[in-house]
């Protein structure tokens, strides 16, 4: 072999480069907030087929640690996803994606989804790649979500003996980690600024949690591509297009997992607090029309359109015995239960809201 093709594992040059490249991953690839260019599918392979192991040993070996710095961009890669999971099961999440099914579907718990190298090591990889603040919370939704049943062995289902490996070194009660239930130690309402990717938990607790994303820069070919409001007890909803590609022009999040959002022309408010009555209810504006039939729910979800001046309001509340508000218009608000709904200059707004 030519020695111009000879790799040294340890030359210093190689390791800078494959450490540029790991730049590049998070500034083109990955966000700030979890999401991944091409969506969930091919994001494995993006970090299953080595891409985690290399920020492990870059930490571990070379003292240059991506993780435990103020930067989400490194942690969030595997946490997430991973606070996305509803439980099943087996515990799936709402899923975008720009390939087709043979790069995974929202099952991630499937044992046909974790023995191939792009597919699997969730846990056991990812335990290894993020902070040590989030550690307690990744535990949580494994032995809860992930292994809800208890017969998972520490997710090492695999064809390859790496993955027992890195379970053995990263599993967080082997050092002592205890979990913690995931709102402790990160926010229920998260965002990626590199692809305006939204997504708002009501809490971690069972098969009743709901967990509503939006992305409004939405790669080419993602789908689908609409506001997708999925959990209580196996409901998978979309709830009509954001204005795709527009400017945010309005974030904000309450510690509950509550967000108000506007972007263009769409505005949106997702209620947590049950001020409504609701467990979660979600509105929205200047949107796509959902389509969705709700008789197919059990009663779980509610859909009622609201006029509000001159605007269109889609109003959605999900409740897992079916005891949903009436919203109805009042002078210049919506009203569901004790919660007002508000309309001005595009903002959708919750008046029991209590911003982080």
């Amino acid at each position: 072999m030519p020695k111009r093709w000879r790799i040294q594992p340890h030359d210093p040059r190689r390791i800078a480069a494959l450490e540029r490249a790991v730049v590049r991953h998070f500034l083109a690839g990955w966000g700030d907030g979890g999401y991944y260019k091409e969506g969930w599918g091919a994001s494995r392979v993006g970090t299953q087929g080595g891409f985690l192991s290399f920020l492990q040993a870059l930490k571990v070996a070379r003292g240059r640690d991506y993780l435990n710095v103020e930067r989400t961009n490194a942690s969030y890669v595997t946490m997430v996803p991973r606070c996305l999971l509803v439980l099943g099961p087996p515990g799936y999440f709402p899923y975008r994606s720009n390939m087709g099914p043979t790069y995974g579907n929202p099952e991630i718990g499937n044992i046909d989804q974790r023995s191939g190298m792009s597919s699997g090591g969730y846990f056991s990889e990812g335990f290894g790649a993020v902070a040590d603040r989030h550690k307690p919370g990744l535990l949580w939704t494994y032995n809860h979500i992930f292994n809800a049943d208890g017969k998972d062995v520490f997710d090492t289902y695999s064809l390859y003996p790496h993955r027992p490996m890195l379970a053995l070194v990263n599993w967080p009660t082997f050092s002592g980690i205890e979990e913690k239930n995931p709102a402790e130690v990160m926010p229920l309402a998260t965002r990626d600024r590199l692809y305006e990717f939204f997504a708002f938990r009501n809490r971690f607790s069972g098969p009743a949690d709901v967990v509503t994303t939006v992305l409004i820069k939405l790669p080419d070919g993602t789908k689908p591509r609409e506001v997708m409001v999925w959990g209580m007890n196996g409901l998978r909803l979309g709830f009509g297009e954001p204005q795709l590609g527009a400017a945010v022009s309005r974030w904000a999040t309450a510690a509950d997992g509550s967000g108000m959002l506007t972007a263009g022309r769409f505005s949106m408010v997702v209620d947590h607090s049950r001020a409504s009555g609701a467990d979660v209810l979600v509105a929205t504006t200047g949107g796509g029309v959902p389509k969705l039939d709700v008789s197919k729910t059990g009663g779980r979800a509610a859909y009622t359109p609201l006029q509000l001046g001159e605007a269109t309001v889609h109003v959605l509340s999900l409740h897992p015995e079916g005891k949903h508000p009436q919203p109805q218009v009042r002078g210049d608000a919506i009203v569901a239960g004790d919660q007002r709904i508000t309309l001005k200059d595009g903002h959708l707004t919750l008046e029991k809201f209590t911003a982080r």
